[in-house]
């Protein structure tokens, strides 16, 4: 059951670094041939997308680390079975909601005329995504029941 929830978690993790690179060869694309709407950094679109790319990181990050541990803390309680189908199920919720801030924060770069600050906020949402990455070990320990984690 474990190899069978670490293959599918391990196949959105790459997935979303897949998209990821293939919304930035997209966005480079149709940059290099002039068909990209792009914005002025400090127009006020520009500011308004960097202010929602930022803004969903910094809350995106920690929010959906911190739900999915508290998660596992309730769901460790359940038989095998159902623990396993919700841990799959939240695990591949949390990784998409990281991935999604970094997602936007490539897209967001191309956007801005390749603002700079939208590639570290994809970098940040890449480092959060990396504690995302399952492995045997991780699933075990996510769920051991509270008692036996101390």
């Amino acid at each position: 059951m474990k190899k069978k929830i670490l293959s599918r978690l391990n196949g959105v993790y790459y997935t979303l670094f897949v998209l990821m690179i293939l919304v930035a060869t997209l966005l480079w694309y149709l940059f290099m041939h002039g068909q990209l709407v792009s914005f002025a950094p400090q127009s006020t679109v520009g500011q308004v997308v960097q202010y929602i790319v930022i803004a969903y990181v910094i809350a995106s990050i920690p929010t959906a680390l911190y739900l999915f541990k508290r998660l596992c803390q309730k769901i460790s309680a359940y038989e095998d079975g159902q623990k396993y189908a919700l841990y799959l199920k939240w695990g591949i919720v949390r990784m998409i909601v990281i991935g999604i801030g970094m997602i936007l924060g490539v897209a967001a770069f191309y956007l801005l005329q390749g603002y700079q600050s939208m590639i570290w906020c994809a970098a940040i949402a890449a480092i959060g995504l990396f504690f995302c990455k399952p492995n045997e070990r991780k699933i075990e320990l996510d769920l051991l029941p509270d008692d036996m984690q101390q």
